[in-house]
């Protein structure tokens, strides 16, 4: 038989591509079909036909295969764009879902309307988060010193439709804090520049086409809380932010649309000043989108999934060490002798950030009297003021960067009247901050957190006890002893005499009281050499300090140009610092030591003296077989002398 034909009743295949923002895989709430993504059916029909058809979802996200025959079929979804792959539901005449996007197996019988083959999809919202900026220049990186401010930025994709009661939840971990400054800004980034509108915030600089750009428009008070239902503002270490930015709506929707559009926000957190952020302390901090998932009128969260990956801050402390030593001067010095200390702020390798307004102070004990003091620095450590004396001690400050160091080195003399067996102690103490200038939410020494000297107070102290030892008494073995200025004597009877150290002899010189006058002294001593003349009152305080050096010729001069006297001072010393040519002698380093008050003549030592012939060979020229070629006249006496204990010195 020909032309026998049989009628068949023609099917369809239908299902929908959405998004699954809470992941229950049926579309619901503020949830909608996702326009524009292509999906394929394949198979053989009952006549053994092939079949492949492509279509696209519509404006609702819906598709539809229709004028099927009974057949074999498999429906295939193109991935949608900005999506991450949900589940696939199995429609309501069965099949199979081995791989993703994909259902096979689909018996389709004559005239059969099949649905329910969906694809739900899950935005990707990829919420990211970064630091734009910190506010201390003595960090860098995600490091952190106490009280410096971080400004993070927020950025999250926005899926079409509208998602009502959007809020950004920012998770702040316990040691930074919110910064209610007025500075959180909000922008939308849009292609078409007008995608995106809010229910709550309007006005200019709140839309752009660049993902890149600063937002400017800054949010009110009533838009962040620290309260997700109420509208507070109470900020601690580790409070959750709240930024409520009411109804968004993406309008752009066009189907195959490549752009995404996004909300980007900025705002300021702070490192806080609490006993638990010790350097190295490390602030894992994220944040999450949320909004009315259901359409009930309560914000919820979106799923744990979305989340921005973790922002890391560390907190930095800069950590000084101090170092103090005595690198010259001796061992147990005696009263009149010099001792060096030489003190070493140094940044510890550990440390990453900068020690600001590092204070160093050293008070000098009474019977210590400064000489000089130098500064040094290395490794970018600045000098913000240099070390000088201050009052009865020493004072300098700096900022010490990573790898840093400051040098302090200062001489000081012990005074003439420090009993032997005394030990003078001073002791060198720094106290920096974590901040430049001066604030309130700074760490540094005596924050009262947990007492001065704690670990959340910067300051160190180092002591260094100096032993006075007693001066040798012995009677001069020749030559003369003097006195300050007025009184020329001899030594009679020793150590043991009652008119020891001096009788007045027949030179004694006196002169009527002057008027005021400001000093001048001069003299000779060995050229090259280094004289410091200290002058004193009748109460033994300092009035006046010079430091001269004697020319080539042998002489000196030293004006105390700020001192003014009525009479005699009490009395002056003067310490010689030898020449280096002189160092090697054992007779006390000075070939020539002749000290001239200049208004009164008259010489003086401190300690031994050594009358030479004018027949013996010159110290210093002994080894030329030359005999000493200074004259002395009648004012300057019948020798040269040498001071065989040391320095010379007035008393």
């Amino acid at each position: 038989l020909t032309d026998q034909n049989f009628g068949e009743i023609a099917g369809s295949i239908a299902g929908q591509v959405f998004r699954d923002d809470n992941l229950d895989g049926i579309l619901n709430g503020a949830e909608i079909g996702i326009p524009g993504v292509q999906v394929r059916l394949t198979g053989t029909d009952a006549n053994g036909a092939a079949v492949s058809v492509l279509t696209t979802t519509d404006a609702t996200g819906n598709y539809r295969f229709m004028d099927l025959l009974a057949g074999n079929y498999t429906v295939t979804e193109t991935q949608p764009t900005d999506y991450n792959d949900g589940v696939d539901l199995v429609g309501s005449v069965g099949g199979l879902n081995l791989v993703n996007d994909r259902v096979t197996s689909i018996g389709l019988g004559n005239g059969v309307d099949a649905t329910g083959y969906s694809f739900a999809e899950i935005f990707r919202y990829d919420p990211t988060k970064s630091i734009v900026s910190t506010s201390n220049p003595g960090t860098s990186g995600a490091n952190l010193s106490i009280g410096e401010s971080v400004r993070f930025r927020l950025i999250i994709a926005l899926p079409e439709g509208t998602l009502n009661d959007f809020i950004l939840a920012e998770y702040l971990p316990r040691g930074l804090t919110f910064i209610n400054d007025g500075t959180a800004a909000v922008g939308f980034i849009s292609t078409g520049g007008g995608a995106v509108t809010s229910t709550t915030l309007l006005g200019a600089g709140l839309g752009s086409t660049d993902i890149n750009f600063k937002p400017t428009f800054l949010l009110s008070d009533a838009q962040i809380s620290s309260s997700l239902t109420l509208n507070a503002d109470s900020y601690r270490s580790g409070t959750d932010v709240y930024f409520k930015l009411g109804n968004l709506t993406n309008s752009e929707v066009a189907p195959g649309d490549s752009d995404r559009e996004f909300v980007v926000l900025e705002f300021n957190a702070r490192a806080v000043n609490e006993a638990a952020n010790q350097n190295g302390r490390v602030m894992d901090n994220t944040f999450a989108a949320r909004y009315d998932l259901t359409g009930d009128g309560v914000n919820d969260p979106l799923p744990p999934g979305v989340v921005s990956p973790t922002t890391r801050t560390v907190i930095a402390e800069p950590i000084l060490s101090l170092d103090k030593q005595i690198t010259t001067g001796p061992k147990t010095p005696k009263p009149g002798d010099l001792v060096t200390f030489t003190v070493t702020l140094r940044h510890t390798p550990d440390s990453k950030a900068t020690a600001w307004e590092t204070l160093f102070t050293d008070a000098l004990p009474p019977g210590m009297t400064l000489v000089s003091i130098t500064t040094k620095t290395s490794g970018g450590a600045v000098i913000t003021k240099a070390a000088a004396a201050s009052g009865t001690g020493i004072a300098g400050e700096f900022d010490i960067p990573v790898g840093g160091t400051v040098t302090i080195t200062y001489q000081v003399r012990i005074g003439a009247g420090v009993k032997a067996g005394t030990t003078l102690t001073n002791g060198a103490d720094i106290t920096w901050s974590s901040l430049d200038g001066d604030s309130p939410v700074e760490r540094k020494s005596g924050d009262g957190l947990l007492g001065k000297g704690g670990i959340n107070d910067y300051e160190l102290t180092a002591n260094v006890g100096v032993k006075v030892g007693a001066v040798p008494q012995q009677p001069p073995t020749a030559g003369f002893f003097w006195d300050s200025f007025n009184r020329l004597g001899y030594p009679v009877d020793g150590l043991n005499s009652p008119n020891y150290p001096f009788v007045p002899s027949d030179n004694d010189i006196y002169r009527m009281p002057l008027l005021p006058l400001q000093p001048i002294y001069s003299g000779e001593a060995d050229p090259g050499s280094t004289l410091v003349l200290t002058m004193l009152n009748s109460k033994g305080e300092n009035i006046g300090t010079q430091t001269v050096v004697v020319d080539s010729g042998g002489n000196w001069l030293a004006t105390f140009a700020s001192t003014t006297i009525r009479d005699y001072p009490n009395s002056i010393q003067i310490s010689q610092l030898s020449a280096y040519h002189s160092l090697g002698s054992e007779a006390g380093h000075n070939l020539r030591t002749y000290y001239s008050p200049a208004l009164n003549a008259g010489h003086f030592f401190f300690g031994d003296i050594v009358g030479l012939d004018t027949s013996d060979e010159a110290p210093l020229l002994g080894d030329r077989e030359l005999r000493n070629p200074i004259s002395l006249g009648p004012v300057k006496y019948g020798g040269e002398f040498l001071s065989s204990s040391g320095a010379a010195r007035g008393r």
